[in-house]
């Protein structure tokens, strides 16, 4: 298959590694899900909503970064083992540069008020855009009253403080029994 050959997918082998790398250089922090989403699933319409929590599910379930599992999932549903392992490198490397560069900046500038208060207004405006991505995916992925029940009772026993862990054997293994396929 040549480099701008469609993949089973439709998708352009190029066309997605330039999605991954665009979002390897615009977004910061542990929101690359939304940026990963807003482009897979709302503007180029390459997955589902479902097909997306599926992956988000399992990169909770992984070790690692979930951004990079989240980037490794679409890739490979879209376009294969390496098009999952390019799109985790695209999506990590650009920010491993900037955080490195900006951290080397903060430290050394955190005293002046302006350059904290510049911090402040950036975790402001991540913790607003994961809220927005939490709010769209709970809308599309919470559809019966028990998955409600069983995300309050995730939230409420992280909070006290059970192990993440814990919560998704339990939790996660109670939902797998709960949508097990029927006999007929």
């Amino acid at each position: 298959m040549e480099a701008t050959d469609a993949t089973s997918s439709g998708v352009q082998p190029l066309a997605l590694a330039r999605q991954f790398l665009v979002i390897g250089l615009i977004s910061f922090g542990g929101q690359r899900q939304a940026y990963l989403y807003d482009a897979f699933v709302r503007r180029l319409r390459w997955m589902t909503d479902d097909d997306y929590l599926e992956g988000l599910a399992l990169s909770q379930a992984l070790p690692g970064p979930n951004f990079m599992n989240v980037a490794a999932y679409c890739g490979t549903r879209l376009g294969g083992v390496g098009s999952g392992l390019l799109g985790a490198v695209l999506v990590a490397v650009p920010g491993a540069i900037f955080i490195s560069l900006l951290t080397a900046f903060f430290v050394r500038f955190i005293a002046d008020p302006h350059v904290a208060g510049a911090l402040h207004g950036v975790t402001i405006g991540a913790a607003a855009l994961l809220a927005v991505t939490l709010y769209r995916l709970a809308r599309r992925g919470l559809r019966l009253p028990l998955d409600v029940v069983v995300a309050v009772a995730a939230l409420a026993l992280s909070v006290v403080g059970v192990p993440l862990v814990v919560i998704l054997v339990v939790l996660g293994g109670a939902n797998l029994w709960r949508h097990r396929p029927r006999r007929a």
